[in-house]
């Protein structure tokens, strides 16, 4: 028994690519087009306000390391009390997070790509200044390729995961077929078309 339904391809893994965080963008490292690996650099925004905090933040580590082995050592001749080792302990800690969290945040300058795939047209330029909400490209993983179709419901009991079938184009430059299996039926029947959505 067969069942002839239309459906459309999509791409295995979609992402938009949108900074962590505001800033001016200093440089792309992609073309339109191109595939790119997971992790590859795409954009830079500028960090040099974030590279001098770092400076200073590390400055302060070391200065509150010293303090701490200082203290440590007045401890242990009764020079001071442990309340003043704890204190510079503290101390440290608090500059050594500051440094961690100014980490963080030079690496989220950075916009990586999230997996393997081909980049589409970029929106952004260097120079300019974006938010949170700027859409810099799409990445799309075509390593495999998903088919999306409703079957209507008086059929949907015999479509489960593993199901098989035949993709065939319907244009006529397009020629050939493909094989796939059934990995998604939505349990939700769509009222407009009392069909379910199929996933392969």
């Amino acid at each position: 028994e067969t069942l002839n339904v239309v459906g459309s391809l999509a791409a295995n893994e979609v992402a938009t690519i949108k900074p962590e965080m505001n800033g001016l963008i200093r440089s792309i490292h992609f073309e339109e087009g191109q595939r790119v690996k997971k992790g590859d650099l795409l954009v830079k925004i500028d960090d040099s306000e974030l590279q001098a905090q770092l400076a200073q933040s590390k400055a302060r580590d070391e200065l509150a390391h010293q303090n701490l082995e200082r203290a440590e050592n007045l401890c242990k001749t009764q020079s001071n009390t442990q309340a003043d080792v704890d204190r510079a302990r503290s101390e440290y800690a608090a500059a050594e997070a500051d440094v961690a969290l100014l980490n963080v945040r030079l690496a989220r300058t950075e916009v990586k790509a999230p997996f393997d795939g081909f980049v589409q047209a970029r929106t952004l330029s260097p120079g300019d200044y974006v938010n949170t909400q700027a859409v810099i490209t799409t990445i799309s993983d075509l390593s495999r390729i998903k088919v999306e179709f409703q079957v209507p419901e008086r059929y949907v009991a015999k479509v489960k995961r593993g199901t098989p079938f035949v993709v065939k184009p319907t244009t006529t430059e397009a020629n050939g077929q493909g094989q796939g299996q059934v990995y998604f039926v939505n349990s939700v029947i769509d009222r407009s078309t009392r069909s379910n959505e199929v996933n392969g």
